[in-house]
């Protein structure tokens, strides 16, 4: 009989800005601290990139399938965890077009 391996979760609980790049490099090395005790799992909070004035909102949001993502699924990669980004602003990208219901 196989012992069975104890699933570690971790849960990030940060402070968010207005400064999106400075939450996204606090947020990767709060992941990397996690899966270095050993975290299997890794979970970041709602909203990490960005909390700032409403107007705001938008500018600072990512692209379907962006630098954001492709960046947190690597290091999910790298450090063999599994992550839950969270949410963050989502934004179509430039070539996407956005229709509207009934318009």
């Amino acid at each position: 009989m196989t012992a069975k391996k104890k699933l570690q979760l971790a849960t990030v609980c940060m402070t968010s800005g207005p400064d999106k790049e400075k939450n996204i490099k606090a947020a990767i090395q709060w992941v990397r601290d996690a899966a270095a005790k050993g975290a299997d799992w890794v979970l970041l909070p709602e909203v990490f990139t960005y909390v700032g004035p409403y107007e705001a909102i938008y500018a600072n949001g990512e692209e379907d399938n962006g630098t954001l993502v492709q960046t947190l699924s690597n290091l999910a990669k790298e450090l063999s965890i599994v992550l839950f980004a969270g949410s963050f602003g989502e934004r179509p990208s430039a070539d996407e077009k956005i229709e509207l219901e009934g318009r």
